[in-house]
């Protein structure tokens, strides 16, 4: 979804070695608005293109790509550092402000938009689904519906917010929420996150030891199941009418449909 002036907006801001942050500070809004402007999902009137030129000391041409920035190699040279300098660290992150629906991913912070009513339906009844089995069974786990942070590393500044989260080791957990990944890992895919959660957010659920993940798409009503333990992950791919099996645990099945029902 990306365009000129928002990949120029992303180099420009990195070259000067700010984070999203601190230009939306400078420029007096909001950083989920700035993050869209960068991600190239909402496109800004003339009088903040202008604000922004402003604080990032170029032009409004050079931010849509009329001529390089003030020095030949500065384009360049922001694309090298683009995946080796961190825009946020996991400290920074957990300052956002109350109400910042946000996710750190190799430094870098992805927010996020209002859920549809659908999503939300999704993410309540599969939240009730699980939360009534492990009290009926007493299962030693706890689910979570987002926000909630799940901080796989603090190294590489990485903390997402899962749609569900489902934590078998409670020493996983403090207050600020789950400290590695976690047994299973449901997201419901939004227009604005098929990307991130079907290829980058695989691989790090993958990589941090995430035991199961389901990927839940309400518009081809299918949920996509990776079982990441494995030594061959291949998906298994269901229909809403399907009865799902969660494999962390022994007898629940899970059937979409009937929970929309």
């Amino acid at each position: 979804m990306g365009s000129t002036f928002s990949e120029n907006l992303k180099l420009a801001r990195k070259a000067r070695g700010y984070t999203q942050k601190v230009v939306a500070k400078m420029i007096n809004m909001s950083g989920s608005s700035y993050c869209f402007y960068e991600s190239g999902e909402r496109e800004p009137s003339l009088a903040t293109i202008e604000k922004i030129a402003h604080a990032l000391y170029i032009s409004v041409d050079e931010l849509f790509g009329l001529y390089n920035f003030g020095t030949e190699n500065l384009i360049k040279e922001a694309s090298e550092i683009y995946h080796t300098r961190p825009t946020c660290t996991w400290s920074e992150y957990y300052d956002l402000p109350d109400g910042e629906h946000a996710e750190l991913i190799h430094g870098e912070l992805f927010y996020m938009p209002a859920p549809s009513r659908i999503h939300q339906k999704l993410v309540g009844e599969l939240y009730f689904a699980l939360s009534s089995y492990i009290k009926g069974m007493k299962a030693p786990c706890e689910v979570y519906p987002a926000p909630f942070a799940v901080k796989l590393s603090e190294e590489d500044n990485t903390i997402l917010q899962p749609d569900i989260s489902v934590i078998c080791d409670k020493n996983k957990l403090d207050d600020r929420g789950c400290n590695g990944g976690p047994s299973l890992v449901i997201e419901i895919l939004s227009p604005s996150n098929k990307k991130r959660d079907c290829i980058e957010k695989l691989k790090l659920y993958a990589d941090y030891a995430v035991e199961e993940y389901w990927i839940v798409d309400s518009d081809t009503r299918k949920v996509v199941v990776y079982h990441l333990l494995e030594d061959n992950v291949i998906p298994n791919i269901y229909g809403f009418d399907s009865r799902i099996k969660v494999n962390i645990f022994e007898e629940l099945y899970i059937q979409i449909d009937e929970l929309l029902s």
